[in-house]
């Protein structure tokens, strides 16, 4: 089956989660790269960007910082993701 016909893969994200998974989807294209002869690497977010994006998308100032903590985390798992197939 061709790559463009496959499933999506479906998974389940609990609530406490949801608010942090968004903003992280909303910075998707906010890496910031080195590129060395070996190839171009991921290093992380750029946090300028996840901040505007929480700006825009988390009125209670509040929550930020449990937010913040969130998407590190799922920043980790998508740096190490993104190590493997660089490798």
């Amino acid at each position: 089956m061709p790559e463009f016909e496959k499933e999506p893969d479906v998974f389940e994200v609990w609530k406490c989660s949801e608010q942090a998974l968004r903003v992280f989807l909303q910075c998707a294209t906010q890496w910031n790269v080195v590129t060395t002869m070996n190839g171009v690497f991921r290093t992380g977010l750029d946090y300028t960007a996840v901040r505007a994006v929480m700006e825009l998308m988390v009125e209670d100032r509040s929550q930020w910082l449990d937010i913040l903590r969130d998407i590190r985390s799922i920043e980790s798992g998508a740096l190490t993701g993104f190590s493997k197939v660089n490798h």
